[in-house]
């Protein structure tokens, strides 16, 4: 019960400075941002160089993390259908472990 009151009192205090953030940012204009719009033909070759940077990032990135979700939610511990063996056949280390002698 105390747990469920800690996650309670977080998430409240998550969604405040949320909303707080969200009323002071208000007051910004998005069009009067100076520092991502490019005024010279360098600085506009370096904005193009940006924006390939994030979307060759993002080819990357984006299947890493859905791929990363997918394992978590297929191998948790609450999944029994999910069963992990791996193949030690193929391992070397593995075999040689198992054939040498046990020290005492």
């Amino acid at each position: 019960m105390k747990t469920y009151k800690l996650i309670n009192l977080f998430v409240r205090c998550c969604c405040s400075l949320i909303l707080i953030l969200a009323l002071n940012l208000n007051g910004c204009k998005l069009n009067n941002l100076s520092d991502l719009e490019p005024s010279g033909p360098v600085a506009r070759s370096i904005d193009d160089l940006f924006w390939v940077t994030i979307a060759l990032m993002s080819i990357v990135m984006i299947p890493v993390f859905i791929m990363t979700a997918w394992f978590i939610w297929k191998y948790r511990a609450s999944n029994s259908k999910a069963t992990y063996s791996p193949n030690w056949d193929s391992s070397i280390a593995a075999r040689q472990e198992s054939s040498s002698p046990q020290k005492r």
